[in-house]
């Protein structure tokens, strides 16, 4: 299962009359499981077995935003 989460605060400022400019500024983060396979292999006693886990991550940055209105 994963996770998602974008906040930011923005504005629109008029540069002209009939062009407008939007700045943003947010954080975005996202939180995932990431699975983790791993083969072990003995060669002495040809033994051999799969060890498997999963990992909880988050991924996140900083986010800028910029457009134009006409």
């Amino acid at each position: 299962m994963s996770s998602y989460l974008n906040p930011n605060l923005g504005g629109r400022f008029i540069v002209l009359p009939k062009l407008g400019l939007n700045l943003s500024v947010g954080y975005n983060m996202q939180g995932t499981n990431i699975p983790y396979r791993q083969f072990y292999y003995n060669s002495r006693t040809y033994d051999s077995y799969v060890s498997s886990y999963d990992e909880r991550s988050t991924i996140g940055g900083v986010m800028f935003e910029l457009g134009f209105e006409f």
